[in-house]
């Protein structure tokens, strides 16, 4: 036997006991060899713990540190019990959700049939039935979340599917396809791109990566019928050996974007409804100890605001016009054609007027949060404001651009206003600015940028600082 003990700091969360009972309740109902048996759940004092079978032969995740890959015909044969148990959990209406390599038991350390048990459905969700989950709150591991997922869309059995194909790529190559960088990066390449064939994967195993990564859901094959093709593997594979792993340096996608046609089917506005809602603790705790500015802490502008030319990043396709800034009245009353060239010109040379290069900091995000953001600065007559937002296709932000002073705090210039921008699957970067003001000389400055999500007060407004610049 093994138990599962919940850690007794946890143990008060009554959400977090709940989610420990639903494991033992799931596991409970569902009976296969493939699947870790439950005995009892057991409570003593205020610990709790789950009484299982044990799995003596570690998990697939063990094995992959001590070889790094496997042989396809080895590979097929742990995944031919892995299909049988997502099948089986798939009549029952169950989605595990967090399929990966550490939820994977092995009976053998090594031999020709491992016997491959799926543990861990403490995150499962039970479909058409209320979740404990926070409302659009993301479940699961990065580098195994299907792309209707992160896109705030409920999971489905396809959604287990889709991490079945990137676990079928991570044990022939020795890495996922899109792992690499922040977490950020990660579920935007999910998103954007989709594997790069590895040289040496046969034909008939690159068919079944290739068909469970598609982006639409409803493209995918179902795990009864991977059951099937995983024991052809077997035996069609046989013989073949192990690949030289793939280097980590660089996420293993290939430079072209999947088609807007396949990429999501549906509303296409899931985030907006399901995922903005959400706001993750450890979200909420980086940003309740950001600077957050107000009306009252920011002085009228000293110099009347003007567009100028966004910094030098574009995004990889056309993007759509910005709404006209609201910063004063001036402003929006600036001719048609310039406040077009804040999204669509981003040459270096557009910054012209005596002003240097745009300078900007890194991205700013926090797990959670559906943007991230950059503040830029260009130094000339003037200082030129710009701030680049990167989102998910079908959130509407809003975007604020303040000159504070970095030694007090307090902002010199602004608040100047991009309302409403909106993100598709073709312009996921959207620029609010530039800017133009003539603050005090001899001082340091930040570009602070700020943005929230109209209609949503449960999600805390974004913060992001530029580097201070010297004026």
């Amino acid at each position: 036997m093994a138990i599962k003990l919940l850690r007794d700091e946890l143990a008060s969360d009554p959400k977090i006991v709940m989610r420990f009972v639903q494991e033992r309740a799931i596991l409970t109902a569902l009976s296969h060899p493939n699947v870790v048996r439950v005995r009892d759940l057991l409570t003593v004092g205020s610990s709790l713990g789950l009484v299982m079978d044990l799995v003596p032969g570690g998990s697939l995740r063990d094995r992959l540190r001590e070889r790094r890959t496997l042989p396809p015909s080895e590979a097929a044969a742990i995944l031919t019990g892995v299909a049988a148990a997502l099948a089986e959990a798939h009549r029952q209406g169950i989605v595990h959700r967090d399929l990966k390599p550490d939820n994977v038991l092995l009976e053998r350390p090594e031999g020709s049939d491992p016997q491959a048990r799926l543990t861990d459905f403490g995150v499962a969700r039970i479909v058409d039935s209320p979740g404990l989950t926070t409302t659009g709150a993301l479940v699961g591991t990065p580098n195994y979340l299907a792309p209707e997922v992160i896109d705030g869309r409920e999971p489905t059995p396809a959604t287990d599917v889709y991490a079945f194909g990137v676990l079928l790529y991570e044990l022939l190559v020795g890495r996922p396809p899109y792992a690499g960088g922040p977490s950020a990066a990660v579920l935007s390449r999910h998103l954007e791109h989709v594997p790069r064939r590895y040289d040496g994967i046969a034909d008939a195993m690159w068919q079944v990566i290739e068909a469970c990564t598609r982006k639409a859901p409803d493209r995918r094959p179902t795990a009864a019928d991977l059951v099937d093709r995983m024991r052809a593997l077997v035996v069609a594979t046989a013989g073949l050996p192990a690949l030289t792993p793939l280097p980590a340096e660089a996420p293993a996608v290939s430079s072209r974007p999947p088609s807007p046609r396949h990429a999501r089917r549906g509303t296409g506005t899931g985030i907006a409804r399901r995922a903005l809602p959400a706001v993750l603790i450890a979200a909420c705790l980086a940003l309740a100890g950001g600077a957050l500015f107000s009306q009252r802490d920011s002085p009228p502008s000293r110099a009347e605001p003007r567009r100028a030319p966004p910094p030098d990043s574009a995004p990889a396709s056309p993007a759509p016009r910005p709404p006209a800034a609201t910063a004063t009245a001036a402003a929006a009353r600036r001719p048609a054609a310039l406040a077009q060239a804040a999204d669509r010109d981003h040459r270096p040379e557009a910054n012209g007027g005596g002003y240097g290069p745009w300078r900007c900091g890194r991205f700013a995000w926090s797990f959670g949060q559906p943007a991230m953001a950059q503040p830029c600065h260009a130094i000339g007559p003037a200082v030129r404001l710009s701030g680049k937002v990167r989102a998910l296709a079908g959130a509407r932000i809003d975007v604020t651009l303040r000159l504070v002073d970095a030694a007090t705090g307090r902002a010199v210039a602004g608040p100047f206003r991009c309302d409403g921008l909106t993100f598709t699957d073709r312009a996921r970067e959207r620029t609010c600015g530039g800017f133009e003001a003539t603050p005090a000389r001899g001082r340091r400055y930040n570009v602070v940028l700020t943005w929230q999500v109209p209609g949503q007060t449960r999600v805390l407004p974004g913060t992001a600082r530029g580097e201070p610049f010297d004026w």
